[in-house]
This record gives structure tokens, C-alpha cells and sequence, in this order.
């Protein structure tokens, strides 16, 4: 059963990752779990404390998603199972080199779009690992 994360280590994780309140009601509302939630806080708070003096995970995440036809809920769909295919094969990828990768499963995806996001990038991580 997974752990539920408290109230204020939900505030913790916030402040660490340096979201506002606008940020973190749109990242409620398009996270479609609450695990989803707690994983998008925690990658987020991680990038921060690695990249103290950079923009935050949530608008580094909308400049790729910005830049693709999929939606942000889509790109935390493939954020989710990025970093369990990470978890699983006990793996590291820091979140800007998860993001390029997914950047890099759209540029490549012959498809066109007839797969979600997760899938594709389901696809390539199970096809190629961490090589797009």
C-alpha cells in the first residue's frame, strides 16, 4: 500500500520547490491521483535543491510542454512512469534529462499521436532504456 504524505510535508515539499499557490492548485487539478500529486511535489522539491538559482520544475515542465501537442496532464502521465521505470530498474535521470527524453519520444514519435504520451514513452524506455 503506498504512503499518504502529510499535509505538512505536502507544505514542505512546496516551499522546497519554490511553487506558488497558482502552481500548485494547477498541478492539483491536472494530477489524476494523489500519488500522482505527491511524485510531481517531490520531482519538483529534487530538481529545486539541485538547481538552486534556475526556474522551477513546474515552468521548465511548461516550456517543453509548450512546445508539444500534449497537454500538461499528459506530460505528468509520462513523468509517472518515467520515474517508476526509473525505480524499478534502480535508475537515476535527473528531471531536466527526463523531460529532453520525452521531448525526444515526441520529436521521434512515426505515430503521430495514434498513442498517449505514456505510452510512447512506455514504449521506448521498455524498447531502448534511457537511448532515444
Amino acid at each position: 500500500m503506498e504512503r499518504m504524505i502529510t499535509l505538512s510535508e505536502v507544505r514542505i515539499l512546496v516551499e522546497q520547490a519554490r511553487l506558488s499557490e497558482e502552481d500548485v492548485g494547477e498541478i492539483m487539478v491536472k494530477c489524476e491521483s494523489t500519488s500522482r500529486f505527491n511524485l510531481i511535489l517531490e520531482a519538483f522539491a529534487g530538481y529545486a535543491k539541485e538547481n538552486p538559482e534556475v526556474i522551477n520544475g513546474f515552468i521548465l515542465l511548461q516550456e517543453y510542454q509548450s512546445k508539444s501537442p500534449y497537454l500538461v496532464e499528459d506530460w505528468f502521465e509520462a513523468l509517472d512512469y518515467f520515474y517508476e521505470w526509473l525505480s524499478l530498474n534502480e535508475r537515476y535521470y535527473s528531471l531536466p534529462s527526463i523531460l529532453a527524453y520525452i521531448e525526444g519520444v515526441i520529436e521521434n514519435d512515426e505515430n503521430k499521436g495514434s498513442m498517449s504520451l505514456r505510452e510512447q514513452v512506455a514504449e521506448m524506455l521498455d524498447n531502448y532504456c534511457l537511448e532515444v
